[in-house]
């Protein structure tokens, strides 16, 4: 039995909503124009695409690569490495959230809180 038989046991194929046809295209729209010497190509709302879309498509695909990005630092900065959340020796971060005072916490929590705020923000 191949890896694809097994696989097509256990799937099931939808058709996508039209919205997600949209998203995809914008995606691959913004890949297509990543990595070229113009920003401006970059940032260009498509035609046919309103700027709510746009802007929506882009953070989602932002948080994404952001989660991404701290899944594959998450071995090297723990909380004995990154014990506060500091951009150099002059700034350091603190959680307000939930809490009377701001308080210090490891780079790891920052991230973590950050992103499951993000993410509630729906």
């Amino acid at each position: 039995m191949t890896l694809a038989t097994m696989g097509s046991r256990t799937t099931k194929s939808k058709s996508k909503p039209h919205q997600s046809v949209k998203r995809d295209n914008l995606h691959k729209y913004i890949v297509k124009t990543l990595g070229g010497d113009r920003v401006s190509d970059a940032i260009k709302i498509p035609v046919d695409t309103n700027r709510q879309e746009w802007i929506a498509v882009n953070t989602v695909d932002f948080f994404n690569t952001i989660s991404l990005l701290n899944s594959c630092l998450s071995d090297f900065c723990t909380i004995h490495f990154c014990p506060t959340m500091t951009a150099s020796a002059r700034y350091e971060y603190l959680w307000s959230e939930g809490v009377s005072k701001p308080q210090p916490c490891t780079a790891p929590e920052y991230i973590e809180n950050v992103l499951v705020w993000v993410e509630r923000l729906e």
